[in-house]
């Protein structure tokens, strides 16, 4: 996977609220990122996420006209994550849709059930992500 990090959303962010990904990217002008090539949204945790409840995390990319997204329009959404799917180096890709992005556009980092007590990730928007099985030590493939 080659990264750029122009298209880098977060790095090692430490997530335990609600909260937009430290890096807003500036695409320079609306328009349609995703034509042409698949685009991925790749989400790798650095540190295992943890909460004293049943906290899940809600990653949702979102554009706007505007650096700080005061009013949002979410282009991607994953949907509710149980923290138990978010250990360390647990890795989450989605592809991105084609859909017509305004300037600017982050990653929100949406916690509900939280707060969360530990957890951090890195989140970069690629055109290809890792798919490889790994499999645990003395695994033997015949």
């Amino acid at each position: 996977m080659i990264l750029d990090s122009s298209l880098q959303l977060a790095l090692a962010q430490a997530v335990t609220a609600s909260a937009l990904s430290a890096n807003v990217i500036d695409i320079g002008s609306a328009r349609n990122i995703g034509a042409g090539e698949d685009l991925y949204l790749y989400i790798q945790t650095n540190t295992a996420v943890t909460a004293a409840g049943n906290a899940t995390v809600n990653f949702q990319l979102q554009t706007d006209a505007t650096s700080a997204l005061p009013t949002p329009a979410t282009v991607l959404d994953s949907g509710a994550v149980p923290i138990a799917s978010l250990g360390a180096n647990s890795c989450l890709k989605f592809r991105i849709p084609t859909a017509a992005f305004k300037e600017f556009v982050a990653l929100n980092f949406l916690v509900t059930n939280g707060p969360l007590t530990a957890g951090a990730f890195t989140a970069v928007i690629a055109l290809d992500v890792p798919d490889n099985t790994i499999y645990p030590s003395g695994f033997n493939i015949m």
